[in-house]
Formats: C-alpha cells, sequence, structure tokens
C-alpha cells in the first residue's frame, strides 16, 4: 500500500500551496491508475480553506467511484482538522468512526452538498433565511443568482465535455457553504471543461478571442462582464456576471473565480477587480462568493474552514 501525506495547507490562490496540493492530488491519482491502494497520512494538515478542500473532496467522489474499496486514510492529528473532516461526512467515506464531539464554533457552520441535479429546493430554507439578513438593496436577487449559479454547474460546465474526459457518473457540483450570524459563503465546483476552455470553443467567442492574445485570467473576466450566452438568451447562461452585479452593491465579501490558469476576484470593500495568473492549472471551475449581512463589519472573501 502506498502512503501519500496531505499538505500542510489545502489551499489554491497561493502559487506554492497550489503546487504541494495538486502534487498531492496527482500522487494519489497515479497510484490509484497504477493498481496501488492508497492511505492517506493526514499527520501534516492544519489549514483547511474552501478552494483546496473542495477540490480534494470532489477528486475524491470520483476516486472513490472508480476505484472502490482501494482508498484509506488516517485520523488527522490536528484536532479542529478532524472535526471538520468528520463534519462534512469525509472520515466516514473511509469507514471511520466519528471520535470526536463537533465543538468549534467555526467547524459547525459549515456544510457540504454535492449532487448532479439542480434542485433548488435543497438550499431553499438556506437561501430564504439569507435574503431576510443581506446588506443589499435588492436582496432577493441573491435567490436567483446562486440557483442561476448552480443551474451553470449542470446544464453549461459539462455541456461540451469528452466521455473520456469527463465520465458521466463524475459530471456533478460540489458545494460548501456557511451561514452565521455576520455572513453567508459559498463554494462552488464542477470538473468540467473550465472557463478558459469553454469559451475557446463556443462559436460566438471565438471570432472574439481570436483578434486577442488572452490568457486564462483575462478570459474569465471576460465572460464575467460580457453580455455573451451560450443560449443567446439575455436571462440564460449568465449566472457569474449576475453574482458580480450583485456584488457591486455589497459593502464587504465579494466574488473570486478559479479556473485553469487564471483567476478573477472582485472586492466589495474596496470595490476593486483583479485578475490571477497561476503555474499550474485547475480542472473544471471554483465559484467562491461571500455575502455579508446587516451585522457584518466588514471581512475578506477568503475563510479558513478550520481555526
Amino acid at each position: 500500500m502506498k502512503e501519500v501525506h496531505a499538505p500542510r495547507t489545502f489551499e489554491l490562490v497561493r502559487d506554492s500551496d497550489r503546487a504541494l496540493v495538486f502534487h498531492f492530488l496527482d500522487e494519489i491519482g497515479f497510484a490509484l491508475k497504477d493498481g496501488q491502494n492508497v492511505k492517506i497520512k493526514f499527520d501534516r494538515t492544519v489549514e483547511l480553506h474552501p478552494c483546496g478542500t473542495l477540490v480534494f473532496m470532489a477528486r475524491l467522489d470520483c476516486w472513490m467511484l472508480k476505484y472502490p474499496g482501494r482508498l484509506f486514510c488516517n485520523y488527522p492529528k490536528d484536532e479542529v482538522v478532524e472535526q471538520l473532516f468528520q463534519h462534512v461526512g469525509l472520515l466516514a467515506r473511509f469507514g471511520l468512526e466519528p471520535r470526536r464531539e463537533i465543538s468549534n464554533e467555526r467547524v459547525a457552520f459549515w456544510h457540504f452538498h454535492s449532487g448532479s441535479k439542480a434542485d433548488p429546493s435543497a438550499f431553499l430554507d438556506m437561501t430564504l433565511a439569507a435574503v431576510k439578513e443581506i446588506d443589499h438593496p435588492n436582496a432577493m436577487l441573491f435567490a436567483d443568482c446562486l440557483n442561476e449559479a448552480i443551474c451553470n454547474t449542470v446544464g453549461h460546465a459539462y455541456k461540451q465535455s469528452k466521455e473520456v474526459d469527463v465520465p458521466l457518473g463524475f459530471r456533478k457540483w460540489w458545494i460548501f457553504s456557511q451561514f452565521r450570524d455576520e455572513r453567508f459563503f459559498v463554494a462552488i465546483y464542477d470538473v468540467g471543461d473550465g472557463i478558459p476552455r469553454t469559451l475557446r470553443r463556443k462559436p460566438e467567442w471565438i471570432e472574439f478571442l481570436r483578434a486577442r492574445q488572452y490568457n486564462d485570467a483575462k478570459i474569465i473576466r471576460s465572460a464575467i462582464e460580457s453580455n455573451r450566452t451560450s443560449t443567446r438568451q439575455p436571462e440564460r447562461g449568465k449566472g457569474l456576471p449576475e453574482m458580480l452585479e450583485f456584488s457591486k452593491s455589497l459593502k464587504a465579501g465579494g466574488l473570486s473565480i478559479l479556473s485553469a490558469k487564471g483567476g478573477f476576484e472582485y472586492a466589495a470593500d474596496t470595490s476593486t477587480m483583479r485578475n490571477r495568473k497561476f503555474s499550474l492549472p485547475l480542472g473544471g471551475t471554483l465559484v467562491q462568493w461571500a455575502i455579508p449581512f446587516r451585522k457584518e463589519h466588514g471581512h475578506g472573501n477568503d475563510e479558513l474552514l478550520n481555526s
């Protein structure tokens, strides 16, 4: 059995941490493909960010479907990391019994969901509760934006994916959400072709991109700021632009999109946009959205799952 050590930090925004997470994921994937059983060692892990943790859990879902009974892990040494993994059902996936009380406040408020269909009813209670608290001049638009973002992962993310690249059983969405006194946070991930690759194939984008030497970050930003849609209908295919427009009226929080070697960030407290370039590509698309409630006094758009 091959032992693979998980990184200290599950995070994708800093290139150094991103490289360690991807090396960890690749090491597991290559070993499984080679016919080996794998035991994941969480002895070193102390920081869990939504971005890196969600990508790991999505990859784990795919591995367990493709290589049943060949993945194992130990209990994390860090107590809060163990609480989080227990809380979101990760340890149970490996057959490990729960042994911690979920006592850490941040851990208790995180929720994990995954699925292959867009089902707004799964988030109805959370959405209705959030709308009542959101500090925004048109808070009711929040429900439409969130629903459209989830629908996009089902209706658009895998539309051009080939069976050899993304088997039908892997065509899902994965979500971390947090609903607390001060704000709502959601991270949504899919393992589809990703924004840059998808747009380079679309007829309505081919000529636009052919005339410009755009890297992945610029393509993502153009997609978010553009009125082009895959359906050519103004009300469809615009989940990310709608999320950005909604975020522009927030006092804090913001929006972050990662795909391939690019990223885009909007910080509501300073009303600034930023492109991000990375050395290693992220498969699929990861969206993180932070929305303050009326009691909010200013938080960044990233959050540790633990600590």
